[in-house]
């Protein structure tokens, strides 16, 4: 993977400094802590250029958001019918290389007043749905 010109790998050694970074900065469960595997440390060091303290601070923002937002919650029952038959936004299986093919239709008369945090619950449970449809350890979709 290339980030910011140069190729860049994380190693085991810096996916641990990572999560030991996120664990001293406290105020996550064992649970939270739980849901962040090695895919995703390596995600955050990629984003940071390997830079530890950057992507720990990312990551513990990240675990803390999801959190507070709910996303472990999220099922697909919360949804109606409309949402889930809507088109705008679904997964379409998964390409030759095993990244999941995200469709989503932005239209200016997609979202209408009233429905901004269904449809931000909605946009989060499709974008996971997704990542858990990726193959092959893929990062990417």
């Amino acid at each position: 993977m290339t980030v910011g010109g140069s190729t860049y790998e994380p190693g085991l050694d810096e996916l641990q400094a990572v999560l030991e970074e996120v664990k001293r900065l406290g105020g996550l469960t064992t649970e939270q802590l739980g849901s962040c595997d090695t895919a995703m440390v390596m995600r955050y060091l990629r984003a940071r250029n390997g830079h530890v303290r950057k992507a720990a601070s990312m990551l513990h923002a990240t675990l803390k958001w999801r959190a507070e937002f709910g996303v472990g919650t999220l099922t697909v029952g919360e949804f109606d019918e409309n949402q889930l038959s809507s088109g705008r936004m679904y997964i379409a299986g998964n390409d030759p290389a095993g990244h999941s093919i995200l469709v989503t239709r932005k239209r200016s008369d997609a979202v209408k007043e009233g429905e901004n945090a269904a449809y931000l619950r909605f946009l989060v449970f499709t974008l996971e749905t997704a990542v858990r449809a990726m193959k092959n350890g893929q990062d990417k979709w």
